[in-house]
């Protein structure tokens, strides 16, 4: 599983209210911006602080979140079955070959991907630069906006 706290922090596998977490809470090891690790076993408290992502191990069945901050916090939790596939990655491309990464790449360099979204642009501009775009690829608006 993969914790990201967008906003506040989370203590991972704390005991908070009485309530104790899984005797096989997870090992975590979290990473700040600088790539530092900070690793504690099953039942210790770490502590995932505004923009850090932490790795958890596939052992246990529960996990326990808790605010470690005053306000709001924004976390995603991301779980799934491994695929048990070789993976490479570059930038934010994630293939299974370096050859796919490279292709992915290109067919994003290329606007195969779709237009990147820019969020500076007000909406009158991003229309305009999404029909420019349209027009680079030779495709009509009408044909883009139909469902198949």
């Amino acid at each position: 599983a993969l914790v990201y706290v967008r906003r506040g922090a989370v203590d991972i596998g704390a005991q908070g209210d009485g309530a104790a977490t899984a005797a096989h809470a997870a090992t975590a090891a979290s990473f700040d911006s600088q790539r530092s690790a900070h690793e504690a076993d099953g039942g210790a408290a770490v502590r995932v602080g505004t923009y850090e992502t932490a790795y958890l191990s596939r052992s246990g069945e529960t996990l326990m979140l808790t605010s470690a901050a005053e306000g709001v916090c924004d976390v995603l939790v991301l779980a799934g079955e491994p695929i048990n596939e070789p993976l490479v990655s570059q930038g934010t491309m994630v293939m299974n070959s370096q050859a796919e990464v490279e292709e992915a790449v290109r067919d994003y360099s290329t606007g195969k991907f779709g237009l990147p979204w820019d969020h500076t642009l007000d909406d009158g501009s991003w229309a305009q630069r999404c029909k420019n775009f349209l027009q680079r690829f030779g495709i009509r608006e009408e044909a883009s906006s139909k469902v198949e």
